[in-house]
């Protein structure tokens, strides 16, 4: 399928690009390279507006040395339904501490459940919306970023 609600698929990988300059993820106490570690972000099929939205980051660590996941930064966007980036909503990005630090050992990954946003925005029901995380090394550089996108829905039992 090409295209979702008058989306199409370039215009939808193109607001998660977006949507990448807008979040981040910070590892404050690591030397490891861009290159060293990866994300991969899992988003559910749907989400009711007005619920929070939780996506699965999965940080892989490539290099000999431990990684430490404090806090992410995140973003929810929403499609132009004339595809214009004229009509693009962000909301975020939004700070999420962890409760607890995950450390990452070399050569393993780690699966965390993200809190993107509290209650998705109404305004968002019957579109497709992007969540992403970055990377941010020790200098405030991005190294790597995911996204991934999920249509929002009404209330269940709700005609609309």
């Amino acid at each position: 399928m090409d295209s979702f609600k008058g989306i199409s698929m370039k215009h939808s990988k193109n607001l998660l690009a977006v949507l990448f300059t807008c979040a981040f993820l910070s590892f404050p106490t690591t030397n490891v390279l861009a290159d060293d570690v990866d994300l991969t972000a899992v988003c559910p099929l749907s989400v009711v507006a007005g619920s929070p939205l939780v996506i699965d980051i999965t940080v892989s660590n490539k290099s000999f040395t431990e990684v430490t996941v404090n806090r992410f930064m995140t973003a929810l966007g929403r499609g132009s339904k004339k595809n214009t980036l004229g009509m693009i909503g962000v909301y975020g990005p939004f700070a999420y501490n962890l409760s607890e630090s995950v450390t990452v050992p070399g050569f393993t990954s780690s699966s965390i459940e993200v809190l993107v946003i509290d209650s998705v925005p109404n305004s968002l029901q019957g579109q497709m919306a992007g969540a992403s995380a970055s990377l941010v090394n020790s200098e405030g550089g991005i190294d790597d970023s995911a996204g991934c996108v999920v249509e929002v829905i009404g209330s269940y039992g709700d005609d609309d």
